[in-house]
């Protein structure tokens, strides 16, 4: 398949075909990814970027004694794993 870019005010854009925009279900917020083979093209969701913010805020937002264990009455006198 290919295509061509279009002239759109100042700027260029790329017509996808309705069967593309359907099988993978695109909507209007689009990612676009530069890959080492091209431009990767993907809906967004709720979490589309949750990776990149995590590895860049990384632990800048931990908070002192996070990852202390609270043991709970359950833990103490039920939990046999």
């Amino acid at each position: 398949m290919t295509s061509k870019l279009i002239q759109i005010g100042n700027s260029q854009g790329l017509r996808l075909p309705k069967s593309l925009i359907v099988k993978y279900k695109l909507n209007n917020d689009l990612v676009l990814i530069e890959t080492d083979n091209g431009i990767l093209i993907q809906s967004t969701s709720p979490r589309h970027n949750w990776r990149e913010l995590i590895q860049r805020e990384g632990s800048n937002n931990s908070i002192e004694g996070e990852n202390e264990l609270i043991e709970t009455e359950f833990d103490k006198n039920e939990w046999t794993g």
